[in-house]
């Protein structure tokens, strides 16, 4: 036991690292402030992450956090400028737009922005091309263009917040109540420009008993305020309730531009205004003080603050190192024979699984809606109902094989999942043919649960083949462990069929028909067929032992297919969610577990043979 804690304690050193170092600002605070950004309202946090993954293809810059990242990005123009913030690693795309080639392939703003507005009337005419019409070069200029543009509005969105208008004639400072060489916002004269009105009235009219400024320092003043509304509107930064009676989120420049401000909205500019000035000045305590006094001005906290401690705990990031060591801990087991190992092995499965259930949990809260909307959730839950299933197959057998097959797989679905949550915010919007709560929770979480059990089938089935090779002779042990492969396949036949008649009711619901050979229908009836050949084809004898393994290995082959494969098509109303990237990796698994089943079922056939002679 000693042994097992010391191992725990080396994995959970592991999976909570410590920050490197202590961040040079605190902003937690401005963390889980309110933006509306694709169609819902999400803290910063989110935001920064999303958008960072996007320029960036991380979730940190440096050693920074994203939302510290943010907020140098939003608070200092040059620096943010010059932060190597966008990763391109296409040459092609470096070379077409004339840039020279950085090793580590990172690119600044200052690097970037010039040359795509030089080529923007072509990158402009690609856009408006369909996707299939791109080769993947002009695909990935069109997205890097979209970023910088992105990027660019980022930067500005919150300037009319930046102290960066001084006033240095003693005069008009006077006039607004300042002391020259005093940095003001832009929206400083905005909320006095009853007294900006009053000034450019009074030069108008030559006023000079009331006013001995210098005429040329209220011309450069007028010419700043005047050009900033044009050159720096930002429009997608939503931090501002709507108005009453709307729904969209208003962006600090939205509340400006406008042809006037209520006196909420006023209270709330100038709590952000002073929040950017304290932040400007480096007051810690000033700016949490101003940005809570925001927080609870806006009166929107609806599982805010759990999604920023769902972002930084990254529960399926630590579970997988749980699994990891759960699946090598079992690796031991079969080279050293140590029943220790699977104790271990089970106390760090079950840990992972706390861990995975938990973020589950957390996002259905988050999102008030069941668990599985997205190809990215369908992995998650998938990959837990694997879990769940080896550890219940392993409650029974006592074997190592349950674990082994469930820590297998959510290794692999694990890596899969970041793929998917590399693409951005992974709580996005549905799609509008998803958006039923019922049938989410009824026909997507039945068919899921089929993928995740059939997947452990799929494993039995290798296992098998395994076992026939290596002890062809054991048939006691070979009749258990097709047994317990048989009683898998079946539970998974159920889902998978219930799954699909459930697809079909909420088809005829939503289209008016309950079949309409769709590819995902098709592909969800693939796994249907191919269990029912497999087990009604064993029950009557007509596949043996060898054949259901190697019908039983190949579910994985279905099931991919189904779930991931039938959206390279672009056809049908179920093609939703799919990433190119995907097609290469899929054709690989689907080749190479064809050539490993033939040959492992050929070869467990050969041993049969030669146990066949040897007995004659």
């Amino acid at each position: 036991m000693m042994f097992i804690r010391i191992f725990l304690c080396l994995m959970m050193c592991l999976t909570l690292v410590s920050e490197e170092a202590e961040q040079k600002f605190d902003t937690s605070a401005f963390a889980s402030v309110v933006v509306q950004h694709q169609g819902r309202l999400k803290p910063i946090d989110t935001f920064a992450r999303s958008s960072l993954l996007g320029f960036h293809g991380k979730q940190r810059f440096a050693k920074q956090q994203a939302s510290e990242w943010l907020m140098d990005v939003l608070t200092n123009r040059n620096l943010a400028y010059e932060l190597k913030v966008f990763t391109i690693r296409s040459p092609a795309v470096v070379q077409s737009i004339g840039v020279k080639a950085e090793k580590e392939n990172r690119y600044s703003l200052a690097q970037l922005k010039d040359a795509f507005m030089t080529h923007e009337p072509l990158i402009r005419a690609l856009a408006e091309r369909e996707d299939s019409e791109l080769d993947e070069t002009e695909t990935q200029l069109v997205q890097k263009y979209n970023q910088v543009t992105f990027y660019v509005m980022l930067i500005q969105s919150t300037s009319c917040f930046w102290p960066d208008i001084v006033i240095n004639d003693a005069a008009l400072a006077k006039q607004f109540g300042v002391q020259p060489g005093a940095k003001l916002s832009y929206f400083f004269f905005a909320d006095n420009r009853a007294t900006l009105r009053q000034v450019l009235l009074d030069s108008s009219k030559k006023k000079e008993a009331d006013q001995n400024y210098d005429d040329s320092a209220l011309r450069d003043l007028w010419q700043v305020l005047d050009k900033r509304p044009v050159q720096e509107s930002g429009m997608n930064f939503a931090v501002l309730p709507p108005a009453k009676g709307g729904e969209q989120w208003r962006s600090p420049w939205d509340i400006l531009n406008a042809s006037s401000m209520n006196d909420a909205d006023q209270v709330l500019m100038r709590t952000l205004n002073d929040a950017f000035a304290a932040l400007h000045d480096g007051d810690q305590d000033a700016f949490n003080t101003h940005v809570q006094t925001y927080k609870d001005a806006v009166q929107y906290r609806d599982r805010i603050d759990l999604e920023v401690s769902y972002n930084s705990a990254d529960l399926f990031y630590r579970a997988m190192y749980f699994y990891i060591g759960a699946f090598l801990c079992i690796l031991v087991l079969g080279m050293t024979k140590q029943p220790t190992w699977r104790k271990l092995a089970l106390v760090l499965m079950y840990t992972g699984a706390a861990l995975h259930l938990t973020g589950v949990g957390m996002r259905m809260y988050i999102m008030t809606r069941p668990p599985v909307t997205t190809l990215y959730e369908s992995v998650l839950f998938a990959s837990l109902i694997s879990v769940a299933t080896g550890l219940l197959v392993e409650h029974y057998r006592k074997d190592a094989t349950g674990l082994l097959a469930a820590s297998f797989i959510a290794v692999v679905l694990s890596f899969i999942g970041f793929s998917y949550a590399a693409e951005g915010d992974t709580m996005g919007m549905l799609e509008a043919v998803l958006d039923s709560d019922f049938w989410l929770a009824t026909h997507v979480l039945t068919i899921i649960i089929g993928y995740g059990v059939s997947m452990i089938a799929g494993l039995y089935g290798h296992m098998m083949l395994v076992q026939l090779i290596q002890f062809p002779e054991d048939k006691e042990k070979n009749k258990e462990m097709l047994t317990t492969a048989r009683g898998i396949a079946l539970v998974a036949l159920f889902f998978t069929t219930l799954g699909t008649i459930l697809g079909g009711i909420w088809a005829d619901q939503s289209w008016g028909r309950f079949w309409g050979w769709d590819p995902k229908e098709n592909g969800a009836l693939l796994i249907v067929l191919w269990l029912l050949i497999a087990i009604h084809g064993h029950i009557s004898g007509e596949i043996k032992q060898i054949g259901f393994a190697m019908f039983l290995s190949l579910t994985t082959v279905c099931v991919a297919l189904a779930w991931f494969g039938v959206n390279l098509l672009s056809v049908g109303l179920h093609s939703y969610g799919f990433s190119d990237k995907t097609a290469v990796a899929l054709f690989l698994f689907c080749g190479l577990e064809l050539v490993i089943v033939t040959v492992a079922a050929a070869w467990a056939k050969l041993k049969q043979r030669e146990l066949q002679s040897a007995a004659v």
